[in-house]
């Protein structure tokens, strides 16, 4: 299952762009935040849209499931940031 923070929401995707995403990543990282703890960065195709979206989330401190911060359209940099990661 996964959950959502409502700042997910402010560039305009829905659930389904980010499930589209989660079920379908063309590219994922795994960073640690400034906090300390672990974010995982994924970028896919938006379901309502023909572009690349990047989707952060970090895993539930207790069930490991998905808790969705932020989704935001991949600029060219962040698409060259994931190809480079394994280059």
């Amino acid at each position: 299952m996964v959950r959502f923070l409502s700042s997910a929401f402010k560039h305009g995707y829905t659930e389904q762009d980010v499930r589209g995403v989660l079920n379908n990543p063309i590219g994922l990282l795994e960073e640690v935040s400034r906090t300390g703890l672990p974010v995982v960065a994924v970028i896919g195709f938006a379901v309502s849209a023909d572009h690349v979206i990047e989707v952060r989330y970090q895993p539930h401190y207790a069930t490991g499931e998905p808790v969705v911060f932020h989704v935001q359209r991949a600029t060219q940099g962040t698409v060259r940031r994931y190809r480079s990661a394994f280059d």
